[in-house]
């Protein structure tokens, strides 16, 4: 069912781009096609599931998972997220987001947490600097791919080491994170403004999640 979901939407992406760009002006082919009901997930992450796959991934893994807990965006959007986005406003920075999906956009006080981590990105020191937030040692951008097969392998490594231990092992995505963000605000309205969301339905877990933040490894 995941992947005939996948599959229509992709088609549908793939239509509605051929018919802005007068391609096609053929019927709409997912038109009547009814998709699969998919389970939500139920997937919470706590603090040790992310510090343990944090101190396993490279610098790349760790920039990205410590950026996206403190603002929640979509993997593709924590990624485009540029140094040059950074801007002043009444005597603060604040970093504008928009979400690709929505089209949304918000803007994330640069203070506390936030503020630590983005100097971190800006000041540290490499072999060459890129225009990204989220960047390799030498400047490079970092793609989907290249995130996901750095996420794959260490995820891999933890479900060995656990299975090795005889341990529960709990699997998780990288979607997973962005969820484990939101349900750090306090309210609904919060949680809307956090995850760029047209209304205010996104669900507030519990204390558990909430003390996911990058400072709460202890």
């Amino acid at each position: 069912p995941f992947l005939a979901n996948r599959i229509k939407a992709t088609l549908s992406r793939m239509w509605n781009w051929a018919r802005g760009k007068g391609l096609t002006s053929a019927p709409h082919p997912c038109l009547g096609v009814e998709g699969y009901r998919e389970a939500r997930r139920q997937v919470e992450i706590t603090p040790t599931m992310f510090w343990d796959m944090h101190d396993k991934g490279d610098q790349v893994l760790k920039d990205w998972m410590r950026l996206d807990m403190l603002i929640g965006q979509r993997v593709s959007d924590v990624l485009r997220l540029r140094r040059d986005q950074i801007k002043s406003k009444d005597g603060g920075k604040i970093l504008p987001v928009r979400a690709e999906k929505t089209g949304t956009l918000g803007h994330f006080s640069i203070t506390g947490d936030l503020a630590g981590l983005i100097d971190e990105l800006l000041t540290r020191q490499r072999k060459a600097t890129g225009p990204y937030l989220v960047q390799t040692d030498d400047g490079q951008r970092v793609t989907y791919a290249m995130l996901r097969n750095r996420f794959d392998a260490a995820r891999a490594e933890l479900k060995k080491e656990s299975k090795e231990a005889g341990g529960e092992w709990i699997d998780w995505q990288m979607r997973d994170l962005r969820k484990a963000s939101l349900n750090l605000a306090t309210t609904l309205e919060e949680a809307r403004r956090r995850g760029l969301h047209l209304d205010a339905r996104t669900q507030v877990a519990g204390d558990e999640s909430r003390r996911c933040s990058h400072r709460s490894r202890h």
